[in-house]
Order: C-alpha cells, then sequence, then structure tokens
C-alpha cells in the first residue's frame, strides 16, 4: 500500500509467476470473514462475463483504490484465478485505514 489518504489508496501487486498468469483483486471492508471464504463469496457471485473482464494478467500491477471512505478499515486480498474460476497459489492479504 502506498499514498494512503482519507478516499484513496495506491495498491502494487507483484507476482512470481508466469507472465499470463491470471489474478483477481479483492477489497473489501469485512475485516473478520477468512480469507478463503470472502474468495468463495465473491466468485460465487460473479458471473463469467464479469470474471473473465476483471481478471489481472499483470505480473506487475498498480492501482489507485478510489473512492474510499473516511476513517474505515479495508482489506485487498490478491489471488490467483483461471478465467473458469479456479484458485491457485498463495494469496496476498493487506489490511489498511483511510
Amino acid at each position: 500500500m502506498d499514498n494512503i489518504t482519507a478516499t484513496s489508496a495506491k495498491i502494487k501487486v507483484t507476482h512470481n509467476g508466469k507472465m499470463a498468469d491470471s489474478w483477481y483483486g479483492l477489497l473489501t471492508t469485512d475485516t473478520t470473514t477468512r480469507e478463503d471464504e470472502l474468495i468463495e463469496q465473491t466468485v460465487a457471485e460473479l458471473t463469467a462475463g464479469d470474471l473473465s473482464s476483471q481478471l489481472i494478467f499483470n505480473k506487475n500491477y498498480t492501482k489507485i483504490l478510489s473512492p474510499l471512505s473516511p476513517s474505515t478499515t479495508y482489506k485487498y486480498i490478491a489471488f490467483g484465478l483461471t478465467e473458469d474460476g479456479v484458485g491457485y497459489g498463495d494469496r496476498a492479504v493487506v489490511e489498511f485505514a483511510t
């Protein structure tokens, strides 16, 4: 995480897989539910079209998360995900507050 303000934050994600490996980034204010449960819920709610359009294929990725609510705690989870919605590899989690 970088440049956290009251309404935005910059996230940088780097993975050590292949360039073509796809992954998904999940931003949530639910900081109590286990990450594997949050991932399952998110993938179950995505349709095939949503999923393929939201996968990220960059090894080095930077995104501004905005708009965020002031004085709020967030969790960002990056995890490997195929176009069929199958998870793979290890996930990374960061928790931050605006």
